[in-house]
């Protein structure tokens, strides 16, 4: 009974090892060491991507489930598979993917003169409605 747990454990970690990590040498735990994004492009591509392979891991997991011949191997798989889930959402989180981002917005109207006013009714209306001198109109109004 002894030897056939020992064979179990070994197949185990084998399986676990060749397909779950996908040939990183600690599941996605050197995720969160990675540069951030430099663009909003390349933040979108990677979310995407961490999107997909936290479903692959689900998948893994119940697939492992299933077709364990073993308690202590569905276990395994479910192991890993939450080890690297947890590591994709900590990176998820680290760049921020749950973050909408919202387009600048375009600078307000600072000057009369852009409204459509002529010079003279705007020089007018800024001696009027405001504190500002002549010269000072004058500029405004002239941009």
């Amino acid at each position: 009974m002894n030897k056939k747990l020992c064979i179990a454990a070994l197949t185990t970690v084998a399986v676990l090892n060749c397909g779950c990590q996908t040939n990183r040498s600690n599941g996605y735990a050197d995720l969160v060491n990675r540069p951030a994004p430099s663009s909003d492009a390349e933040r979108d591509q990677e979310c995407a991507w961490l999107r997909s392979e936290i479903a692959r891991q689900q998948s893994l997991s119940q697939f492992g489930t299933t077709t364990a011949t073993t308690p202590m191997m569905a276990i395994a798989y479910q192991t890993m598979a939450r080890r690297n889930i947890a590591n994709l959402e900590s990176r998820y989180s680290q760049i921020q993917c749950d973050v909408i981002r919202v387009a600048p917005t375009p600078p307000a109207v600072s000057s009369p003169a852009s409204s459509g006013m002529s010079f003279d009714q705007c020089f007018a209306k800024c001696r009027e409605l405001t504190g500002q001198n002549e010269s000072q109109c004058f500029d405004t109004c002239r941009h």
